[in-house]
C-alpha cells in the first residue's frame, strides 16, 4: 500500500496518479481503497482491469459490505476488461487516438451522471492497460497511451489511477512514463 493513501481516498479532480509496485497485494489494496472511497463519496467508479484483479477487487468491495451487483446496476461502479478495451484501440502496436478517445469518452460520460437523479458526479477511473503494454516491453505504446489518458484527465476533469505491475521491487519505470502523471506513489512494502 502506498504511504500516501490520502491521494487515493481524497482523489482530486483532475489528477493522474501512478503506482509502480512489484507486490500484487499492495496494488489490490490500493485499488480497493481508491474504489471504496469513490463509492462512499458517490463518485462514478470505473475499473479497467484484468479478470484476476477484478475478482480480488469485487471480493474486497463485497467484504466491506458493498452490494457490487447493485452498484453496477445503478452505474456507480463499472468493470471494464483491460485486455478487451486495449485490443479495441491498438493498431500496429500503437494506440489509436480517435478510437481510444471515443471509447473512453463514452465510459466517462456514462459514469459522470447519476442515472437516478440526473445529477453530475465526479469520476474515478483505475486502469492497468498501460501496465499490460509495459509488461509486453512496449514502452513507446505505454507512453503514448499515458499521454492520451492525460488529455482525457484534463478534458473531463477526472481522477485517474494507474498501477504498473513491476517484475522486481528494484525496477524503476522509465522517466517518460512517470512524467505523464501528476502524482507518483512509490511502493512501500513493509
Amino acid at each position: 500500500m502506498p504511504s500516501n493513501t490520502s491521494l487515493l481516498v481524497d482523489a482530486e479532480v483532475p489528477s493522474h496518479i501512478v503506482y509502480p509496485c512489484a507486490d500484487e497485494t499492495c496494488i489490490a489494496d490500493a485499488v480497493s481503497t481508491f474504489a471504496m472511497s469513490g463509492i462512499q463519496k458517490g463518485d462514478g467508479v470505473v475499473l479497467v482491469t484484468t479478470e484476476p484483479r477484478r475478482t480480488i477487487i469485487e471480493e474486497r468491495l463485497a467484504g466491506e459490505g458493498n452490494d457490487v451487483g447493485a452498484l453496477q446496476a445503478t452505474g456507480q461502479l463499472a468493470f471494464v476488461d483491460a485486455e478487451t478495451l486495449l485490443s479495441a484501440f491498438m493498431a500496429d502496436g500503437m494506440p489509436d487516438a480517435v478510437v481510444f478517445k471515443n471509447r473512453v469518452g463514452q465510459m466517462i460520460d456514462r459514469a459522470s451522471v447519476n442515472p437516478t437523479t440526473g445529477r453530475p458526479r465526479k469520476v474515478r477511473i483505475f486502469g492497468e492497460m498501460v501496465s499490460l503494454l509495459y509488461m509486453e516491453s512496449n514502452t513507446p505504446a505505454a507512453t503514448r497511451l499515458e499521454e492520451f489518458w492525460e488529455e482525457m484527465v484534463a478534458a473531463h476533469s477526472i481522477a485517474l489511477f494507474c498501477a504498473y505491475s513491476l517484475k522486481i521491487e528494484s525496477e524503476r519505470l522509465p522517466q517518460a512514463l512517470l512524467d505523464c502523471h501528476s502524482h507518483d506513489l512509490s511502493c512501500q512494502v513493509h
